[in-house]
């Protein structure tokens, strides 16, 4: 009898225990599109229990989030946060909208997650002092002179691009007065432009792909080494959103530039995006001294790009690049130098990088980062 009882005991502990494991909670999918008066419903940050998707062009995002009732946030820059509750059906999909209205905008502006320390940390709470142009600006100066990014760093208090040499147009990037030899150029936290970056090819490189450029003034080479005594510019590019950029412009002094921009999303998180830009220019002499002011150009560079990350964080970045740079310059025409000959001057370059981030996120809300970069400059 006793024996009976135990097992009947038994029994019903491993069918309570069983029916427990099935009530507990599984996932479902969250559908969730953000509409706008205005029709700016792209940008959107979506986040709940851990995890974050962003609103494509359509306004719509997707979360796996466990079974039960559970709360998500919606962010953008400019805008007051807003949090809605959703209950998510196990193994189900569920469609949620949300109405965002332009009286929703606040004053207080969202911060942004800063790369250029090595360290992925929101702006705030970065231990150094990191500025940051933003999209906006970046836009702006990319349709002034869509063919570098000399202006948009002229432009920044402590920045200065001095000339290396005027007859071909090549310059350097001065921070707080240190020779452009101390500042150290990233292409999204990876050093693609090897260690003679600031003289030749990043001030050349086309805009259009920026989102925008971080720059960290000051001593930096606790984290890049030597050549970041002087500071750090991090550019980092635009997220493939599906769509694409045509710019072709044409200046005075005979240049013509001409770059495109095209990006391709696969899902919510992954996608890739190609960058290709050209300039021609001829030789220009204003004042007639027989001497080329602006020497004769021929440089392009293409560079694709492919990211992938899925619900749990984990992230994979793959970029690689190519360009060609043709500069001749000195006298012009039947001019003379002063020793009676002409005097030709003409540079070349070539160059060729690739780089990849890996990112793995841990249990304790940190992660594991795997950074490899590699460049090769010919001259």
């Amino acid at each position: 009898m006793v024996i009976r009882c135990a097992i009947i005991t038994m029994l019903c502990v491993a069918l309570s225990t069983a029916a427990l494991e099935s009530q507990q909670p599984d996932s479902g999918t969250v559908d969730i599109t953000v509409r706008e008066p205005m029709g700016m419903v792209d940008g959107h940050l979506v986040r709940s229990e851990g995890r974050s998707a962003t609103t494509d062009a359509n306004g719509r995002a997707r979360l796996v989030l466990p079974a039960g009732q559970r709360t998500v946030s919606l962010t953008r820059i400019g805008f007051a946060p807003k949090r809605v509750t959703v209950m998510v059906i196990r193994d189900s999909t569920i469609s949620v909208t949300i109405d965002v209205a332009m009286e929703d905008m606040a004053t207080t502006m969202q911060e942004v997650v800063i790369t250029a320390a090595r360290t992925e940390r929101l702006a705030g709470e970065t231990p150094l002092r990191v500025e940051v142009v933003d999209e906006m600006e970046v836009d702006e100066n990319t349709l002034m002179a869509p063919s570098g990014i000399t202006m948009l760093l002229n432009e920044t208090p402590g920045l200065r691009v001095q000339q290396a040499s005027p007859t071909l147009g090549t310059g350097s990037v001065r921070i707080l007065g240190l020779p452009g030899q101390y500042t150290a150029m990233l292409a999204d936290g990876l050093p693609l432009y090897g260690g003679a970056a600031s003289a030749l090819g990043p001030l050349d490189i086309s805009p259009v792909d920026l989102s925008r450029v971080e720059i960290i003034k000051g001593a930096a080479s606790a984290l890049y080494g030597g050549q970041a005594l002087g500071g750090v510019i991090n550019l980092v590019s635009k997220q493939p959103s599906g769509r694409s950029e045509v710019l072709l412009n044409r200046r005075t002094m005979g240049v013509t530039d001409a770059a495109t921009w095209l990006s391709r999303r696969f899902s919510e998180n992954s996608g890739m995006s190609l960058l290709m830009s050209g300039t021609i220019q001829s030789a220009a002499d204003p004042d007639e001294d027989g001497w080329s002011d602006q020497p004769r150009a021929r440089r392009w560079n293409i560079r694709p790009r492919l990211s992938v990350a899925d619900a749990s964080g984990r992230s994979l970045f793959v970029t690689a690049g190519y360009g060609y740079d043709d500069r001749q310059g000195g006298t012009l025409g039947t001019a003379l130098a002063p020793d009676g000959l002409p005097f030709r001057e003409g540079l070349t370059g070539r160059r060729a990088d690739a780089g990849m981030t890996l990112r793995i996120p841990q249990a304790d809300s940190g992660h594991v980062a795997v950074r490899l970069a590699l460049s090769t400059n010919g001259r």
